[in-house]
């Protein structure tokens, strides 16, 4: 079995954009990637590793939505 966190995956494209985070079996654990391939963290069970992405989507979406300062 490979253990090895390090390894980087290539993307999935959901129509015209690509998946920000994908779910993944790592052994008995939950995986969770970001858009780029890295390791997020990892999960006891897969409802905890959707739940993590949940969490992650409203953070992105409140930091994109946030009012900017004007220009002076």
């Amino acid at each position: 079995m490979d253990y090895s966190y390090s390894q980087v995956r290539p993307r999935r494209r959901l129509g015209n954009d690509y998946e920000p985070f994908e779910v993944a079996r790592r052994g008995r654990h939950w995986e969770v990637r970001d858009g780029d391939g890295q390791l997020v963290c990892l999960t006891v069970y897969r409802r905890g590793a959707a739940e993590v992405i949940r969490r992650l989507k409203l953070d992105q979406a409140a930091v994109e939505n946030r009012p900017r300062p004007s220009a002076m």
